[in-house]
């Protein structure tokens, strides 16, 4: 059975769509596809990113199991996406291996500190 689209492209426009994303965990406890405790869990990380995912791009969500559709795995928020804390044993032993108490970066590469331009 296919699923049926929220909304087609002649409902809305493009900013109507954008003012209707689903953004925050209750959103997408609204919508089914995480459960209520998934949802106070997301909403306790107070993730370090902002979630926005159009009505469109949500009908495409496969609601029978969205924990393993592949588009709800891109747009949905997942708490595995926060670095965790390590506990002080791994962050001695990543400060002696790598010199630092966590053994990744947010730029991993340094393509950022190489930037010709802003963003």
């Amino acid at each position: 059975m296919a699923l049926q689209p929220l909304h087609t492209a002649d409902d809305l426009t493009w900013r109507e769509e954008l003012r209707s994303s689903l953004r925050r965990p209750e959103d997408f406890v609204a919508a089914g596809f995480i459960t209520i405790e998934d949802g106070q869990r997301l909403a306790a990380l107070d993730l370090p990113f902002e979630t926005a995912v159009t009505p469109y791009y949500a009908s495409l969500i496969d609601r029978a199991d969205p924990r393993r559709c592949p588009i709800a795995l891109q747009a949905l928020p997942a708490p595995i996406e926060v670095d965790p804390q390590l506990p002080e044993w791994a962050q001695e032993a990543s400060q002696r291996i790598y010199g630092t108490p966590a053994p990744w970066r947010a730029d991993a590469i340094g393509d950022v500190a190489r930037l010709a331009a802003p963003r």
